[in-house]
């Protein structure tokens, strides 16, 4: 089994340009999740204001969680890898504003998620 751990850290709009590194990215508001996104390859304020557009929101309105893998099994992080963690984490926690990968995950089935410091999500997932 392969593991990819995530830290997430809740981080106000005007602070995105310093955390260029993180690759998800997520929003809340209270306690219901809303949306998961990855950032692979692009800009993080760039894709989040996209987002944010998209589903007619303003920055004040949402909280805004970033996730940075701290840990993994495999030698290094492809994209594919990325869009599977992803699907697995929308997929086991169904976020509102999500459309896919919420009925069905299609990813690598030796897939094990470790979601650290977002209440929100579930902890652990593994693929089945």
């Amino acid at each position: 089994m392969n593991t990819v751990s995530i830290t997430w850290l809740r981080v106000r709009y005007a602070d995105l340009k310093d955390h260029k590194d993180a690759i998800y990215y997520a929003f809340s508001n209270r306690k219901v999740l809303l949306y998961i996104g990855i950032t692979f390859r692009q800009d993080m304020k760039t894709e989040i204001d996209q987002t944010l557009k998209s589903f007619k929101e303003r920055p004040e309105n949402v909280t805004i969680w970033i996730g940075y893998i701290t840990y993994t099994t495999y030698a290094r992080i492809t994209e594919q890898i990325v869009k599977d963690v992803e699907c697995l984490l929308i997929y086991k926690n169904k976020p509102l504003w999500n459309t896919q990968c919420k009925e069905e995950y299609t990813g690598r089935p030796d897939l094990k998620v470790i979601s650290h410091d977002f209440p929100l999500l579930m902890h652990i997932i593994i693929a089945s």
